[in-house]
């Protein structure tokens, strides 16, 4: 039989050893890492998704509308019922606000669209970036005017005209 002294018991002990603590702490830093990359791009696709619905759907109320009055002169007979019977299957926005539209009552040759519900990133967006989302519009305005109202209250308004 064989002797083994304490020191080459001890020796082989070490060698057998598993991974370190700082060796843990690194691969839970880089999950780490790679989560909070993760969110953050889920973030992002749901903010473009929520922003192109917004933009497809303006342009659909506004092509709707175009048609009603394709007859008219102007838009002074847009009302409020004829205006939820037109968009009373898209109501609702992704912000959880609602489309609004109405006669310009400063140019009845105009309607403007509304998005309402919007945040301040996404009321600038829209505010800023009108003319290329909504290529047919006259101008785009937003209240308030800075888009400085708390989270959910800030509006921007799509005017088109004839």
């Amino acid at each position: 039989m064989k002797k083994v002294s304490l020191v080459t018991c001890h020796l082989s002990l070490r060698q057998q050893s598993g991974r370190s603590m700082v060796e843990m702490l690194g691969v839970l830093a880089i999950m780490g890492i790679l989560t909070a990359a993760t969110f953050a791009l889920y973030s992002m696709v749901m903010t473009s998704q929520k922003r192109s619905t917004v933009q497809e759907r303006v342009s659909i109320i506004q092509q709707q509308i175009k048609s009603e009055f394709a007859q008219s002169d102007d838009f002074s007979g847009l009302t409020s019922a004829g205006v939820s019977a037109i968009i009373k299957d898209i109501e609702q926005n992704p912000y959880g606000g609602k489309y609004v539209a109405n006669v310009n009552v400063s140019d009845p040759g105009q309607f403007y669209i509304s998005i309402t519900g919007l945040k301040k990133s996404d009321c600038e967006y829209f505010r800023d970036n009108g003319k290329t989302k909504w290529p047919d519009s006259v101008g785009v305005s937003a209240e308030p005017a800075g888009c400085d109202a708390e989270a959910g209250r800030n509006e921007v308004r799509v005017f088109f005209g004839r």
